[in-house]
């Protein structure tokens, strides 16, 4: 599927990204993390975004938004996304998912099923040997 056919999952609606957590330790190849996380150091040394923050933010956004949980960052690295998630639908809001699963519990998982978000897309690691090197990793769904 072509991420440009994806459209809003409410019509007339726009899309709001999320970044949960500043900084990723999946390493993909073709990403810019290291200077995308370099700038946003200098900015602030909060690592993940507050439960809280999010919903104070969140209820300025009108329900025709769709919320994308994706960014330059693995938005399970941010131990309160599911709740994130869960909030953002429970206002109404259509529900974007894009994640390569790392920091995801299975219990995540199950959680939202029962969502029936619009868009779950899981982005397969691109350089396995590069992948591989980065120690902190732990495998998607682990520790369930």
């Amino acid at each position: 599927m072509i991420l440009q056919e994806l459209g809003s999952a409410i019509p007339g609606g726009g899309i709001l990204e999320i970044n949960t957590t500043n900084g990723c330790i999946v390493g993909c190849s073709y990403c810019p993390q290291d200077k995308f996380a370099h700038r946003q150091r200098a900015v602030s040394q909060v690592k993940h975004l507050r439960l809280e923050d999010f919903k104070r933010c969140l209820a300025r956004v009108p329900t025709a938004v769709d919320i994308s949980f994706a960014g330059y960052s693995e938005p399970w690295l941010n131990p309160d996304c599911t709740e994130m998630v869960e909030h953002a639908y429970a206002r109404g809001h259509g529900i974007r998912i894009f994640t390569t699963l790392v920091g995801m519990k299975m219990r995540d998982l199950n959680r939202l099923q029962a969502l029936r978000s619009t868009v779950f897309v899981v982005h397969v690691l691109d350089d396995g040997a590069y992948m591989i090197k980065r120690e902190r990793m732990s495998s998607p769904l682990e520790n369930a």
